[in-house]
């Protein structure tokens, strides 16, 4: 048996173990039925030990998954523990408040045992299929209308399908046979990863992960906590306005620095609202965390050992720690805006010299998304997904990029895939020209995006967008970016809200530019 504290060891055995998460992620996106995974990314792959911490994800994933599917998988192991797991069994649910925050992804585990027939891991992917039925609004108030709930429960059991999840979930969706698709994909990915990893530790000789993974998980720790150390201890407070739904709220933030450990504490933040902007607190913790990390040691790959000297809280029934059952099926509006509290608050922490290498200022994050649907001319069932990506804040040495969506890692999607999701015609994707903050660096230019409905019957155009009141910021005496503008024939459209819109409507979207660098000398 090797030795897995050896430092060549350990870091030849974790790159392998990328790798075949890598290849796990590659067999979803070929095997997905709908864009938003197969074009837009829209998942994360994650690979834990036995005892169900995390050890690897492939590159590609998703930052607000790769955070959420750790404290996903405590609750699939708390609701085992009585039947347990067998080979074969595929776990899964949508619960926002435990899987990713809202009904539109789905959550699934699967145990992995070796040859033996010992458990010695498990493969985990979160991915988002392109209906859950319900009305998919920022105008919901309550769960209830955002689609089919999907408590834990076994979709596979040793290796036969639960017909009656399977179901249910046909009966409740718009788009079935892609749905069914896209969770056919997420299983195949788990399998991928089950067989890479058997066959990598039958090669070196490993009887569990455990060692290895404690090994690794130590090592990102130390290296995470002396990075933490470097910085002064102390409470730092920033606050700020967002847009809301139908008036402003406030973000309150406090972080807090000792020794090793950081706390990011919401507590003041506005109470949490009648309509669907509602983050819960596990997507809350996943974009606090990962901006934290992008800052502080971005360098290291993520695992269990990262997110260790990191503790997330806000109060109960604020808009970032809603109680059940409160709408939050647009709970990304909310918690992609979080990473200005956590450079709000580092801005304060760090040295001056420092704070011109970490942070960068305002990104037009939440991007704009909307989901067109409704029938086409032979009545069949269409749902499409569009995500607008806006700029990205400028960066202390440099502007900031174009047309991205940090700190979502979703891809813009190729119009020529976008018109065969539906009947749709995409008139226009550009460029708009000096929406990027003015500074010494300049914010990324957001995108204008026309889209034209083809349907006769029409569609409906749900709206999710934010950064209209309050656009995105600049940082160290650098201006603001351009905010949003939704339009529909030219006349201001709702930012969040649904909309019916008859055949050769037009909408356009307008994402908003990231904020400025420095003053300009």
């Amino acid at each position: 048996m090797p030795r897995v504290d050896d430092p060549i060891f350990m870091e030849i055995s974790w790159s392998r173990i990328i790798s075949f998460v890598d290849e796990s992620a590659a067999a979803l996106v070929r095997t997905a039925f709908s864009p938003i995974i197969r074009e837009a990314e829209d998942y994360a792959i994650v690979l834990f030990d036995g005892n169900g911490n995390s050890l690897a994800q492939s590159t590609t994933s998703a930052p607000s998954f790769i955070g959420t599917l750790p404290k996903t998988i405590r609750h699939f192991m708390a609701a085992m523990k009585d039947e347990g797991w067998h080979p074969g069994d595929v776990v899964i649910t949508n619960d926002p408040w435990i899987g990713s925050g809202h009904l539109q992804d789905i959550s699934m585990v699967a145990p992995v045992f070796s040859r033996a027939g010992k458990l010695v891991a498990f493969s985990g992917v979160v991915a988002h299929p392109p209906d859950m039925g319900g009305r998919w609004t920022a105008e919901n108030r309550e769960i209830y209308e955002e689609g089919l709930q999907l408590p834990i429960c076994k979709l596979m059991k040793r290796g036969e399908p639960n017909k009656d999840v399977f179901a249910i979930i046909r009966r409740n969706v718009r788009v079935p046979d892609q749905v069914i698709g896209d969770i056919y994909a997420m299983i195949a990915s788990c399998t991928v990863a089950a067989n890479r990893l058997n066959a990598f530790m039958e090669e070196v000789g490993l009887e569990s992960l455990n060692e290895l993974s404690a090994a690794i998980h130590n090592f990102t720790e130390s290296a995470v906590r002396r990075k933490i150390e470097a910085i002064a201890d102390g409470s730092y407070y920033y606050e700020y306005e967002v847009d809301g739904y139908d008036k402003p709220l406030k973000i309150a933030a406090t972080l807090t620095i000792r020794g090793s450990d950081m706390a990011m504490d919401y507590t003041g933040s506005s109470r949490q609202v009648e309509r669907a902007i509602n983050c819960p607190l596990v997507y809350t913790n996943a974009f606090t965390v990962y901006p934290l990390i992008c800052a502080i040691n971005p360098q290291v790959p993520n695992n269990e050992g990262m997110l260790r000297p990191f503790t997330v809280t806000a109060p109960e029934r604020c808009i970032l720690n809603p109680l059940y059952p409160a709408a939050v099926g647009a709970r990304n509006l909310t918690g992609h805006l979080l990473t200005t509290a956590v450079f709000g608050t580092l801005a304060q922490a760090l040295p001056k010299d420092q704070i011109a290498d970490r942070l960068l200022a305002d990104s037009a994050s939440p991007r704009p998304h909307i989901v067109v649907s409704g029938q086409d001319d032979t009545g069949r069932p269409f749902s499409s997904m569009m995500f607008i990506a806006g700029g990205m804040g400028a960066r202390p040495n440099k502007d900031g990029i174009s047309c991205i969506a940090f700190p979502s890692s979703a891809r813009n999607t190729s119009v020529e895939i976008l018109e065969s999701s539906g009947p749709i015609l995409i008139e226009r994707k550009s460029m708009r020209e000096a929406s990027g903050g003015v500074g010494q660096f300049r914010g990324g230019d957001g995108q204008v995006f026309e889209l034209r409905v083809r349907a006769k019957s029409g569609a409906t155009i749900s709206i999710f967008s934010d950064r209209s009141r309050f656009p995105p910021q600049g940082m160290n005496g650098g201006q603001p970016g351009a905010g949003t503008q939704i339009m529909i024939n030219g006349q201001p459209a709702p930012l969040k809200g649904s909309v019916r819109v008859k055949q050769n409507d037009v909408l356009t979207v307008c994402s908003p530019g990231g904020g400025g660098f420095g003053a300009v000398v």
